[in-house]
């Protein structure tokens, strides 16, 4: 804005406002933005140099990249007696108290931080174990989780991209779910059909999601990735399998994309980008995970909580009876067992613990338990034991038996 406005009534001011813009600002500065010194509207940390465009549209000749964390609404300032001046620097003594005010609530603006204690709340998963999962997608900037259906792969995946962010913020989180139809086009670059008839160049999801992030250099950026080994991964990632890879996350490692016009800027995958896949291990129809995506992913398993204390504290919170909880134990662990010890099957086809989470206004009981078996375990035993019908009678009956024996 104040690249139009050279002139008005204090013209001394926005000249040297823009000049502070220009030559005074560095990266790293933080900026506290308000309307009219009144309301509160945010702040950011300045991740880029001055740049100048000529041809950039109005408003936007003079530009610097700033990582913003906006005030969802703004605050009323607590302070009085803000300079005027567009753009004001507070390292003059003269500003240090109004300042330290602001900034007092900037951090009452700011999110709330989100922490590994609130990520594995209700989460089943050891504290330790998180830990070293959010450590690995950190390191290696990509991970996979892998493991039986139902063991809460997904939700898992939720909040290591929050507890990275360090808040709750789904805007650096994108989500796709591969299929076998999935393709290079829907993912990096491809041509599509356009309004007024023939075909127009346009970025995939990922490219989009790439674009985004660089824009937001300090703040970390999660691609989640649902049923990854459903797609053809060589033919949906092209040349990005080596790109992914942490040590090339920089222009130095940039290629020409396969659709791209010649002149256009080289691609490369940002450092702050993370990729997050998950992998369902009974899904039978799937052949193996393409070898040169197991060099470039770290894989993690998870496994069914049912012998961990807190699944039983987690059923008890939502209203569950001791009795049910201990039969849904007893049977599931028996049930599992079955599976991991059957040569077709094995540890990857167990049943997860997810089945028996109650959705919001579920009440557990002996029916809905019941319910659970009948609608949702039973049809995934007869797809387990399809040539077998009499051991997935047997295994239901079981399921269904009184007693905790």
């Amino acid at each position: 804005e104040l690249a139009t406005k050279g002139h008005g009534r204090n013209p001394r001011n926005l000249s040297f406002a823009l000049h502070q813009f220009a030559h005074s600002m560095n990266v790293g500065d933080v900026i506290i933005a308000t309307y009219k010194g009144k309301v509160l509207l945010g702040w950011g940390r300045v991740t880029g140099e001055y740049q100048y465009d000529a041809q950039g549209e109005p408003h936007r000749v003079h530009t610097r990249t700033i990582d913003w964390h906006v005030c969802d609404e703004g605050i009323p300032m607590i302070v009085a007696g803000i300079p005027p001046k567009r753009l004001t620097s507070s390292s003059h003594e003269s500003w240090f108290c109004w300042t330290r005010l602001m900034l007092w609530q900037v951090r009452h603006c700011g999110p709330d931080p989100y922490t590994i204690d609130d990520a594995t709340l209700d989460l089943f998963l050891p504290d330790d174990r998180f830990v070293r999962l959010l450590t690995l997608l950190k390191a290696r900037k990509n991970l996979i989780l892998q493991g039986p259906p139902g063991t809460g792969k997904t939700f898992i995946a939720r909040r290591l991209a929050w507890c990275l962010i360090g808040h709750r913020d789904n805007r650096p989180v994108e989500m796709v779910q591969f299929h076998q139809s999935y393709a290079y086009e829907d993912f990096v670059q491809g041509y599509r059909p356009a309004d007024g008839g023939g075909f127009e160049l346009r970025d995939g999801v990922f490219h989009r999601f790439c674009t985004r992030a660089r824009s937001r250099p300090g703040t970390p950026h999660v691609f989640i990735i649902d049923e990854i080994n459903r797609g053809n991964l060589s033919r949906i990632f092209g040349e990005l399998l080596m790109l992914i890879e942490a040590d090339k996350r920089s222009e130095d490692y940039a290629v020409a994309l396969t659709y791209a016009d010649p002149s256009a800027p080289r691609f490369h995958v940002p450092d702050n980008v993370h990729i997050l896949g998950m992998m369902n291990t009974a899904d039978r129809s799937l052949a193996l995970v393409d070898y040169a995506l197991r060099r470039r992913f770290a894989f993690q398993t998870l496994v069914p909580a049912f012998r961990l204390t807190g699944f039983d504290r987690y059923l008890e919170k939502q209203g569950a009876a001791s009795d049910l909880i201990r039969r849904i134990k007893t049977r599931m662990n028996a049930l599992n067992r079955k599976i991991r010890g059957d040569g077709e099957l094995g540890p990857g086809f167990e049943i997860g613990h997810s089945y028996f989470v109650p959705d919001e206004g579920d009440e557990p009981s002996d029916a809905w338990y019941e319910d659970i078996v009948d609608s949702q375990i039973e049809p995934l035993l007869r797809e387990y034991w399809f040539d077998s019908p009499e051991d997935v009678g047997k295994a239901v009956a079981r399921l269904k038996e009184s007693g905790q024996a």
